[in-house]
């Protein structure tokens, strides 16, 4: 991993210790949408359903 701003957010949710928020900050990181849909597609929970839902709308 290189060293630059990004970084800070990463260690921010990891320190957190929240699989999760970890694997969605990659996600957002990368920029790769396709992979976003796959992994909540894995994570077929209701809760994040919710979430991913109401991000999908302000993310036009």
């Amino acid at each position: 991993m290189t060293t630059n701003g990004n970084d800070n957010v990463v260690y921010s949710f990891a320190a957190r210790g929240n699989k999760y928020c970890l694997d969605i900050a990659f996600i957002f990181l990368a920029g790769d949408v396709e992979a976003f849909l796959f992994v909540v597609g894995i994570f077929s929970k209701r809760s994040l359903y919710s979430r991913f839902g109401k991000l999908r709308k302000y993310s036009v």
